[in-house]
């Protein structure tokens, strides 16, 4: 499951997970940063398995919250 973090909250170790790899939702999507207590609007980070996919053409990725988030 990819998640969602702005700049400022952006960490690469997630509990289980690396998040390397960060895309833009697509249709200027308004995703808010997943981070406690943050409002900002986030990018969405994927783990390398993802990132694999995504260079496949997988475009939909869900993300905590939110169901088939389209990246760019």
């Amino acid at each position: 499951m990819a998640l969602a973090r702005c700049e400022e909250c952006n960490s690469q170790d997630g509990l289980k997970h690396r998040y390397l790899h960060a895309h833009t939702p697509i249709l200027d999507i308004r995703i808010p940063c997943g981070a406690r207590h943050c409002t900002r609007l986030a990018s969405i980070l994927l783990t390398d398995v993802e990132e694999a996919e995504y260079r496949c053409g997988l475009r939909r990725f869900s993300v905590l919250r939110h169901r088939d988030v389209r990246v760019t």
